[in-house]
């Protein structure tokens, strides 16, 4: 469905100034009519504790603490040069593959996986944010949910059909 660019890197695309906890309505929108076109019965709840959830996710009648954080750590980002308008960058499939589960791992260390579904924003990878994207993370690291013990991984890109469960 979407376009594959076989080249050996592929641009991140614009970074955008809204970013981090401006981008989490974005992300609560966007993973909800995904749940929705999945027809999965979700509510979300307001909720914020000490440990960061960004709020609570009800699937099913089972509660989840929802955690959102960015896909790219502060590290593979410029956020300064974002911040002041947008930025490029460009890198292999593989290497992003890699920097998100960095992501993953830090957050399996201050969460309680279990009982947390986590959702990466990846609104600033565009049209990274693909099934390709997800095909190269399970080839290299297999499940998220079974490596870290979490509940659910999202990658949730700028559009619903880029809204894709890391499993």
């Amino acid at each position: 469905d979407g376009i594959r660019d076989r080249s050996p890197s592929r641009g991140l695309g614009d970074v955008y100034k809204r970013q981090g906890e401006d981008g989490e309505p974005r992300v609560k929108q966007t993973l909800g009519q995904r749940l929705q076109m999945d027809k999965v019965d979700s509510v979300f709840e307001p909720g914020m504790n000490s440990d960061g959830e960004d709020g609570i996710l009800v699937l099913d009648g089972q509660r989840f603490a929802l955690q959102i954080t960015m896909a790219l750590g502060r590290d593979r980002v410029d956020w300064e040069a974002a911040n002041a308008g947008t930025t490029t960058a460009s890198a292999k499939l593989e290497t992003v593959a890699e920097w998100i589960d960095d992501v993953i791992k830090s957050k399996a260390l201050r969460t309680d996986p279990p009982k947390t579904i986590l959702a990466l924003d990846a609104n600033h990878l565009g049209v990274m944010a693909d099934v390709a994207l997800v095909a190269c993370y399970q080839e290299r690291f297999g499940s998220p949910s079974q490596r870290f013990g979490f509940a659910a991984v999202w990658l949730v890109g700028p559009l619903v059909e880029r809204c894709l469960r890391l499993e």
